[in-house]
């Protein structure tokens, strides 16, 4: 490294020099999601739609990324949203559906088959980035049927290095937003398949992506109703984002060799 390049490394602005950041913002295009509701003001019955809100949180993450001298990369873009929307929490970002992939440009699918370009484009990433730190972030809201389930957890890889997931974790819990049952902390991290946790299989964490440092963050519970005001709340959604910058700046302090 070069004096020059040194002393970018070591300012303020440049926590994530030499890290590359694929982020995957959930769903879109084709598939919308999970949802949740609320009542506004007037009692009208509103909806909120998992893949505009995610990928506002996936906006703002891209925007920290660049701003501390990451190189920030998105699986999926919406040309006519380049920047987040900050509304007020009584009003929703409205569905639309044009979200296209970053590999080819078509409309983002859904299933497998929808996942498969994120897969393709990341390991295209990886491949040509061979001496950067490159991490994938997948964004997700969830829906289960345990309403006292709250805030953020995290799902790691089954086969894959976990600095990204205990690094994630570790912010989130900070911020005090780690998911949590009735007032206690309750699995914050997931092995993606863990039958005996009710983790389903994710494509996109699977082997086929070949970025070692992946994971897919679940920031809230549509059917928990604070956590359905926190993600229309954009300060939220921008604290968010800045949480996770925050756990990426955390591991960029360990050495390259960790990383493959």
């Amino acid at each position: 490294m070069t004096a020059g390049n040194l002393l970018a490394a070591e300012a303020p602005s440049a926590k994530l020099f030499g890290m590359v950041v694929v982020i995957d913002p959930g769903h879109g295009g084709k598939d919308p999601g999970s949802h949740g509701k609320f009542k506004d003001a007037k009692g009208y019955e509103l909806e909120v739609v998992e893949d505009e809100y995610v990928y506002d949180v996936a906006r703002r993450l891209y925007r920290q990324v660049k701003t501390f001298g990451g190189i920030a990369l998105m699986t999926a873009r919406d040309e006519l949203q380049t920047k987040p929307i900050d509304l007020p929490p009584d009003k929703v970002i409205p569905r639309d559906d044009r979200e296209v992939y970053a590999l080819n440009g078509e409309v983002v699918g859904a299933r497998t088959k929808g996942i498969r370009p994120r897969i393709t484009y990341a390991n295209r990433i990886f491949i040509k980035y061979p001496k950067h730190r490159v991490v994938f972030i997948s964004i997700h809201f969830d829906s289960t049927p345990n309403e006292n389930l709250t805030g953020v957890h995290i799902i790691a890889p089954e086969k894959g290095k976990t600095d990204l997931s205990n690094s994630l974790a570790s912010e989130f819990r900070k911020a005090g937003r780690l998911r949590s049952l009735n007032g206690a902390e309750y699995n914050p991290i997931v092995i993606d398949g863990d039958r005996d946790h009710g983790q389903r299989r994710i494509f996109v964490l699977r082997e086929e992506n070949k970025i070692h440092q992946r994971v897919l963050i679940e920031l809230g519970n549509f059917s928990n109703a604070s956590d359905v005001w926190r993600i229309r709340n954009f300060e939220v959604r921008e604290q968010y984002a800045k949480i996770i910058a925050a756990s990426l700046a955390s591991l960029n302090k360990f050495p390259l060799a960790r990383f493959h």
